[in-house]
């Protein structure tokens, strides 16, 4: 499955030690760029407690000022109902404002609403569109989602190259998601290129991203690509599920009850299934109520 990201504007990188700025005032900063910054500061909590009601006033006052940045990050706030009540057409109309002067992170955050179907109707078009508008001004977020459009299909024509193309460009901006989503085409090229894909796994599970672990499990449990062995695919499984994976967790799971890849453990199988199950996974939920019918836990054990 490929990898998208989730809403993001990075308030935290403006938290700066604003005396200091207001000291330089170096070429450009403005009123609304002092305001953006100790708005941030107080969305963030950096260096003052946190106080996201008092950080949207000093957003909108730079918003009111004409400060795009801010107009993106007032956006957010209402989109998510922090420091102000949740209202996403608030939120939109500040997103296209903060979009029409040319902000990156709105055009982003656009793609995702309409991707969602967050106060808008779902469009896989728009959303496609606002990708790429945000991708073309350097937005890797956006060049890693667009690349997700082309490589499904979604709101444009599917295309294979393309979608490779700008993984390499956000993988090249220091976005994991993008190099496991490299891999995956190559799993699913015709016909799979497992060295490639098996590469592109091992970078991203170096960089502690828990689906390419995950995924490397299943290869080496399935054999595809390399020799089955149930001792790799376990321990790649329990790397994931430490990191928080869930669906490792139910592969862990399962390997430890059934003995597979190393000691048959029901106890600390079936916490890793409760795990799984609590974390939302409705096939661990599945086997957990198939188990206790069949097996109760007073009657388990190792």
């Amino acid at each position: 499955m490929f990898r998208a990201v989730p809403p993001s504007l990075s308030l935290a990188a403006l938290a700066l030690p604003l005396a200091a700025i207001l000291v330089a005032r170096p070429a450009g900063f403005t009123d609304s760029s002092a305001l953006l910054l100790e708005g941030s500061r107080y969305v963030t909590g950096k260096a003052v407690p946190r106080d996201e009601a008092r950080g949207a006033g000093y957003f909108r006052k730079a918003a009111l000022a004409g400060n795009t940045l801010a107009m993106a990050g007032l956006g957010e706030l209402y989109r998510d109902g922090k420091g102000v009540p949740q209202d996403l057409g608030e939120a939109r109309s500040w997103l296209e404002k903060a979009a029409k002067g040319g902000n990156p992170i709105a055009m982003f955050d656009l793609g995702m609403m309409y991707a969602k179907g967050q106060g808008v109707t779902r469009d896989d078009k728009q959303a496609a569109d606002w990708y790429q508008k945000a991708a073309a001004s350097g937005n890797a977020d956006a060049m890693l989602n667009l690349g997700i459009s082309y490589g499904t299909g979604s709101g444009v024509a599917r295309n294979v190259r393309a979608a490779r193309e700008l993984f390499l460009k956000a993988s090249k901006a220091g976005r994991v998601a993008a190099i496991h989503n490299l891999g995956w085409l190559d799993l699913h090229a015709t016909p799979p290129n497992y060295a490639g894909a098996i590469a592109y796994f091992e970078q991203a599970a170096a960089r502690g991203y828990t689906q390419s672990m995950t995924t490397l499990g299943g290869l080496y449990w399935q054999g595809k690509g390399v020799p089955r062995d149930a001792l790799k695919a376990r321990q790649w499984f329990q790397r994931a599920a430490s990191a928080g994976d869930q669906q490792a967790m139910l592969s862990l799971g399962l390997m430890m009850i059934q003995g597979q890849g190393g000691t048959r453990d029901v106890t600390q199988g079936r916490q890793w299934l409760a795990r799984a199950s609590a974390a939302g996974n409705p096939l661990a939920t599945t086997a957990l109520q198939t188990m206790e019918r069949r097996n109760p836990p007073s009657a388990g054990g190792r």
